[in-house]
């Protein structure tokens, strides 16, 4: 078995508005709008190595590249956050691309926003986010490329918001 690695690096900001206190958390922290500079690793899996002796070229990759860029320096919230109505008195634009069908991205003074449908954006549930599109995106990439025949998987994606915390998302069905 063989596995590739492919690390970004995003900068991003965001609030989980409806996080409840628990006997060792009474200040919630996470409520208020904080930032973060997370990291991304996409791990893919073969059983074998292709042309070239690779699973596939890393630049090939570069949709998933495209995807994650997308989070880069982001106010990620929920959409149904109170924040949001404070924030886009004038309107939302639809935003969509053929991976996100989930949110949306607002420019508002050139600031990129994406609301999630979810009812958090903490960073579990960004990571699944993540997982689930790259998983996608890796399949219309071997599509694209002619490589359908190519069992190519998405093994996991580990989304870091700090150095400290990781949030690891994996697919065991391969």
């Amino acid at each position: 078995m063989y596995y590739i690695e492919k690390t970004y690096d995003i900068e991003y900001a965001h609030r989980i508005f409806n996080q409840e206190k628990t006997k060792y958390n009474q200040e919630c922290k996470c409520r208020s709008l904080h930032g973060h500079s997370g990291k991304v690793k996409v791990v893919i899996q073969s059983e074998k190595l292709y042309q070239a002796g690779m699973v596939i070229d890393f630049s090939d990759l570069k949709p998933i590249k495209e995807f994650v860029e997308m989070f880069d320096h982001s106010l990620i919230l929920s959409r149904e956050d109170p924040m949001v109505a404070n924030l886009f008195i004038g309107g939302i634009n639809i935003w969509e691309t053929p991976y996100i069908k989930v949110m949306e991205k607002v420019d508002m003074f050139d600031n990129r926003v994406i609301l999630l449908d979810n009812n958090d954006c903490s960073s579990e549930v960004i990571a699944n986010i993540m997982f689930e599109n790259i998983r996608k995106i890796l399949d219309n990439i071997r599509s694209e490329l002619g490589f359908t025949l190519r069992p190519i998987y998405v093994k996991q994606v580990e989304f870091s918001e700090t150095n400290n915390n990781k949030i690891v998302v994996t697919n065991d069905n391969i």
